[in-house]
């Protein structure tokens, strides 16, 4: 499964306290595809990072994991209709 526009993802819950409705993401992959699909996320109109994990290295792997929280532009903007 994907996320808008194809980004992959590992897991997400979806977190809703009030009107506002939260992503927490874990991404994997290697260091360099990480970087890559952050670059894409913050320069994406759709969602706003509230924050980024540091990388944290997977035990006997060459690849990578970080946590992100996201929010969608317009309900952080309080434009969504209900």
């Amino acid at each position: 499964m994907t996320l808008s526009r194809g980004y992959p993802y590992k897991s997400v819950i979806l977190s809703q306290t009030g009107r506002k409705q939260m992503l927490k993401l874990r991404i994997e992959g290697k260091n360099t595809d990480i970087q890559e699909y952050l670059k894409y996320i913050h320069a994406d109109e759709v969602f706003e990072v509230n924050s980024i994990s540091s990388l944290y290295p997977n035990r006997n792997s060459v690849y990578f994991r970080c946590y992100l929280e996201i929010e969608l532009k317009d309900q952080k903007e309080g434009n969504i209709d209900e």
